[in-house]
């Protein structure tokens, strides 16, 4: 064959256009005796192509004659009972968080947007906000340690 013809063919089965006759072409032509050595590089591949194509599975295949198969209703049941249970769970944590405003503990402030025009008060306004900060910032230090001292008892770290 013209290698003119192979190098085209190859270059189409590289960027995977042939079709299953070029195909067939190119593996006939690297079965043969007749390879050019700039094509030498490909038997190796080719071959192991054409032997893999005689592979034949020799046991049949044996499918089940009674097949369990899980009917639509049962499916869609689980779906609505999963959709109804996340409603639920979305509606009880909102009504948790939103509906409990009137019991704020002592570390708690209801912080507004004020303005301020004399220095005395900003000074208030920004000892209160640091105040506020300070209470959030030893509470999750404290919540850091505990769980920190909780990890350092587990012996799957150590």
């Amino acid at each position: 064959m013209k290698n003119i013809n192979i190098n085209k063919l190859l270059e189409k089965y590289w960027n995977a256009e042939t079709d299953l006759n070029e195909e067939a072409t190119l593996s006939k032509y690297f079965a043969g005796d007749e390879i050019a050595p700039e094509h030498e590089q490909y038997k190796p591949l080719f071959q192991i192509y054409n032997m893999a194509s005689g592979i034949k599975y020799e046991k049949p295949i044996e499918i089940p004659k009674e097949t369990p198969v899980i009917g639509i209703r049962r499916w869609a049941n689980w779906n609505v009972i999963g959709i109804a249970a996340s409603f639920l769970i979305l509606i009880t944590i909102g009504v948790y968080n939103f509906g409990t405003n009137s019991n704020l503990d002592s570390t708690s402030y209801l912080m507004e947007s004020i303005a301020v025009t004399e220095e005395d008060e900003a000074l208030e306004v920004t000892m209160d906000a640091l105040a506020y900060l300070g209470v959030k910032w030893d509470n999750s230090s404290q919540i850091i340690q505990n769980n920190v001292s909780k990890m350092e008892t587990v012996s799957i770290i150590k």
